[in-house]
């Protein structure tokens, strides 16, 4: 092993921490020298799904030298697991109450919730949380029953600044409101100075700093994440951004103004002339080409003046090169939506290029989230 080049070293440790970890496991248990090579690729890219997966990572990650943590793709999901490997043993609960190991997918929460051996000492945090296809897993149930949202939270925050100093890719899909009551957790703080690719899903803004991240490339965002401000502030917030999109798109009735606005600050190219001449802000990269996506969330009964709005947008996006108009959004439910954001992020991580102009809908592939970090 000690003859082998390096790059086919680096070759063999970066390919060991893109699987669900056979492979670096493998390599270990064969040979010490593997081992302690390896070491420092063992936290590169990292998907936790759930309090419990959030809580074994930051417990590992505790007892981890600052140099050996070195992650670069981080994906955070505060919903349960998306692991599909425990089977699916449906309706366990509904038939004979809370078991002392539950291992069951639900599949209706209305028909779980009338169960008649329910009782009220289940956490509220479980209630809230359980939609459509939830898997709950052995060992799991006592600590997810006594587990606060403002636990999670803070736990988020800790990992997030044990991974702000290295990480490139992070997606952050966090839909619990506050995590903490009447006090919202501001889980995006601090400074991320090598972050590159950043997905928001949820009720978490970012800061108004343009210290948070400063060689930002992409971004993408869900309505809910826009602070007051974003619109004006971006782009000398972040000089280098390339790729906006946002999600869920409410309201374009009233905020059209804030898409013309946004179009403005950034730049975007055109292909007919318009804004060809106007001068960049001296803190955004002129060598940058910009684009913008927005893809609406539309209202069961549209008005008239939304119709006039969406054809307005329209218009902007058969004019600018650098204004793409997605089609609505497809309004997943919160399961479907963190499956999506494990997709887009996997696909960046293995450094396929993102077609952002391409309306999203399907997974390219099942991909599979390990209980074991």
């Amino acid at each position: 092993m000690e003859n082998l080049p390096a790059e086919i070293h680096l070759k063999i440790y970066r390919s060991a921490c893109r699987d669900d970890g056979t492979t670096g496991s493998s390599l270990s248990s064969v040979s010490k020298h593997i081992r302690s090579l390896s070491a420092e690729y063992r936290y590169q890219s990292i998907a936790v799904c759930g309090p419990i997966q959030i809580h074994r990572l930051l417990t590992s990650l505790r007892c981890v030298p600052p140099e050996l943590r070195r992650i670069r793709f981080l994906f955070v999901y505060d919903y349960f697991s998306l692991s599909r490997r425990h089977g699916d043993a449906t309706n366990i609960i509904a038939r004979d109450g809370p078991p002392s190991k539950p291992r069951a997918r639900f599949h209706d929460l209305p028909r779980f919730h009338n169960a008649p051996q329910f009782t009220p000492d289940f956490s509220d945090l479980i209630l809230n949380r359980l939609f459509n296809k939830i898997d709950l897993f052995d060992n799991d149930w006592d600590r997810l029953a006594h587990e606060s949202a403002t636990n999670v939270g803070r736990n988020i925050i800790e990992m997030l600044a044990f991974a702000q100093e290295t990480v490139e890719l992070l997606s952050l899909i966090c839909f619990d409101k506050k995590f903490a009551g009447s006090s919202p957790l501001q889980l995006l703080q601090g400074s991320f100075p090598t972050l590159s690719h950043l997905t928001v899903r949820g009720p978490h803004e970012l800061p108004d700093d343009p210290a948070f991240a400063p060689v930002l490339r992409t971004l993408h965002l869900t309505d809910k994440a826009l602070r007051p401000g974003f619109f004006t502030t971006v782009a000398a917030n972040h000089p280098f951004l390339a790729r906006l999109r946002i999600s869920r798109f409410m309201d374009i009735r009233r905020r059209v103004k804030d898409i013309m606005g946004l179009i403005y600050v950034m730049r975007v190219s055109s292909s007919t002339g318009w804004a060809r001449n106007m001068k960049l802000p001296p803190q955004m990269d002129p060598g940058v080409e910009r684009l913008i996506l927005v893809e609406p969330s539309i209202p069961r009964l549209p008005t008239r003046d939304f119709q006039l709005m969406l054809e307005l947008l329209r218009n902007i996006h058969a004019r600018l090169r650098g204004f793409i108009l997605l089609p609505r959004h497809a309004g997943h439910k919160l399961g479907q939506e963190g499956k999506l954001a494990l997709a887009d992020w996997t696909l960046c991580a293995m450094g396929v290029p993102m077609k952002w102009g391409e309306a999203p809908g399907k997974l390219a592939w099942d991909i599979n989230v390990f209980d074991d970090v």
